[in-house]
């Protein structure tokens, strides 16, 4: 299955590239980096390293960002079994047991996973701030498992990602049913307050999804008359998340409360404005931000057993 990142080859900058598609490239060039983008860009493969087949197999938190039927795009977060992710042989496959309960959803969210869905993956070990992306098509369900075609998978650096170990045995502090509804609820200022760890579904008009992470000290998203106001912190350059949201505004947010073991899930549309006067100690000295206006939430109770104890907030958080 051929990658999405390398449709004809394009210049920007007097950068040409196959590895990134046209929005990766604009935002890359608007922000000075399409230099060093180059080259970290070489890290973008088509299948699963081996050295990373062995991370996989020893991972069991990952997010998911995926497309609902109404073109809605959603992200969630999992705690599952080590184990459940197994990479195919040769990298070009991962087999996912997603549904152990065989139910339709995940976590209590709004998952329902069909055969030949896209999904954007994110498997990242907490404790020792480690992640790797894989997106790819679902090529079957059996019985519990989705088996998905990898078109892309690569590294990414820890920056950002707060610390934690598992507690098992440790119950969530308010595990209330999944609810929501249209907008944004009206305790999202709350959570706000709270959340240092959130994940980003994003998409390309080809169908293709990403699934990032964004982190920072409780409270590094702000809210502004319903839209809420999330800083781009300096990073890989390769603006995947970014890219995608100039060519498609719909995203999805993940905010995990770890505390009380809750998740908030925001489907909505994303807008990317490098020419806003921003504060450039609060965006760790970008200057840059982008703002998310949430359209459909669900609230819910994320599963696995465990509890989470902070370690330590990342020492690069602004």
């Amino acid at each position: 299955m051929p990658a999405y990142r390398r449709p004809a080859q394009r210049c920007y900058g007097g950068v040409v590239s196959e590895r990134f598609h046209e929005g990766e490239l604009r935002v890359q060039a608007m922000a000075g980096e399409a230099d060093r983008a180059a080259l970290t860009g070489r890290a973008l493969g088509t299948r699963i390293p081996s050295v990373a087949r062995r991370f996989l197999e020893a991972q069991s938190t990952l997010a998911v960002a995926w497309q609902a039927p109404d073109g809605d795009v959603w992200c969630s977060f999992r705690v599952a079994a080590e184990g459940f992710a197994v990479p195919g042989d040769d990298g070009a496959s991962l087999t996912l047991e997603l549904f152990p309960d065989r139910s339709p959803a995940l976590n209590s969210g709004p998952l329902a996973v069909r055969e030949g869905d896209r999904l954007g993956l994110l498997f990242i070990d907490l404790a020792s701030r480690h992640r790797l992306r894989v997106n790819g098509r679902v090529r079957r369900m059996s019985g519990s498992a989705v088996v998905m075609d990898v078109a892309e998978a690569f590294p990414n650096c820890p920056k950002y990602i707060q610390a934690r170990d598992p507690v098992n045995g440790r119950s969530p502090e308010n595990p209330a049913e999944a609810r929501g509804g249209d907008g944004s609820p009206e305790d999202l200022g709350r959570w706000l307050e709270k959340t240092d760890t959130v994940f980003v579904a994003s998409s390309h008009p080809n169908g293709q999804l990403d699934c990032s992470h964004r982190g920072g000290r409780p409270g590094f998203m702000q809210l502004d008359a319903g839209v809420l106001q999330i800083p781009d912190y300096p990073g890989n350059s390769m603006f995947n998340t970014l890219g995608n949201l100039t060519v498609d505004p719909r995203a999805g947010l993940c905010l995990v409360d770890f505390d009380g073991g809750r998740l908030l899930h925001l489907s909505g549309e994303a807008r990317i404005d490098f020419g806003a006067h921003v504060d450039s100690a609060s965006t760790g000295g970008t200057g840059r931000r982008w703002s998310f206006t949430p359209r459909r939430w669900v609230s819910s109770a994320f599963q696995g057993g465990a509890g989470w104890r902070l370690v330590a907030y990342s020492p690069h958080n602004p």
